[in-house]
């Protein structure tokens, strides 16, 4: 099954497999396999879930094809997302730690930091499943992202949400 990954024709791959079972030395066997047909390494992604598996990936490239060669993007989806965001909007934007996002939130609503912690959790939930927060959180949900435009700030779940929407 690796060979198959590894030799596959162009396009995109999804590798799905459990801890040990060689998903790392695969991918990075087959970004090299594309690039030895001529795929220039800007038009490669590889896009994976932690840093860590991102760094060992990017490292195990280096040893592959050299410290002086042209690498493609290996990262998160999240740095993949920061870098469309900065691309897009020309570089002049800040990311929101979680903190200052349960500040604004608290701010916003004037609640306590307890609740404020509870919007963000719920927030955060309905954005990762791509919906929007609830009716009992939306009011301070719109007044949250207006804050958050006006400072072209963007907040952790952003890096994905904006990416999908631009794109």
């Amino acid at each position: 099954a690796q060979a198959e990954v590894v030799g596959s024709p162009e396009g995109p791959m999804l590798v799905i497999a459990g801890p040990g079972t060689g998903k790392t030395l695969t991918m990075v066997r087959r970004i090299a396999y594309l690039l030895t047909t001529g795929l220039p390494p800007q038009t490669i992604a590889a896009v994976t879930f932690t840093n860590r598996a991102a760094r060992e990936m990017r490292e195990r490239l280096i040893a592959l094809l050299g410290p002086g060669a042209q690498q493609p993007f290996v990262g998160t989806f999240h740095v993949m997302g920061l870098q469309i965001l900065t691309r897009f909007y020309g570089g002049e934007i800040s990311v929101i730690t979680r903190e200052r996002q349960i500040e604004l939130l608290q701010t916003l609503s004037g609640g306590t930091q307890r609740r404020a912690k509870e919007r963000a959790a719920a927030i955060s939930k309905a954005r990762s499943m791509l919906l929007p927060p609830a009716n009992d959180v939306l009011p301070i949900y719109e007044a949250y992202r207006a804050e958050l435009r006006a400072h072209n700030w963007f907040d952790f779940d952003d890096l994905i949400d904006e990416p999908l929407h631009l794109l």
